[in-house]
């Protein structure tokens, strides 16, 4: 099959990036549209060291991290906002 499947750690990093919206309910089918099926293996590999050293479930260390110019959670922009304003982050 040629859906990319999306495991929980590229679906928290996707979403805190800002590529995929908080509310989306099926992250595989809409990236499977955009990334190339030779692409699947080689790119889930890279996000899951990334989800280790840097996007930690609970505890991410934003501070180190080389998207955070771009980063919706870190930059507490659009649906973080709004998660950020209702919790008091």
């Amino acid at each position: 099959e040629n859906n990319f499947d999306v495991p929980q750690y590229i679906d928290r990093i996707f979403k805190r990036i800002g590529i995929i919206s908080k509310l989306e309910k099926n992250p595989s089918k809409l990236l499977t549209q955009y990334i190339p099926v030779n692409r699947h293996a080689f790119l889930k590999k890279s996000l899951l060291q990334f989800s280790k050293d840097y996007c930690l479930k609970n505890i991410p260390k934003c501070d180190e991290c080389y998207f955070d110019i771009c980063c919706d959670y870190y930059n507490k922009k659009n649906d973080w906002k709004i998660l950020s304003r209702r919790n008091g982050y």
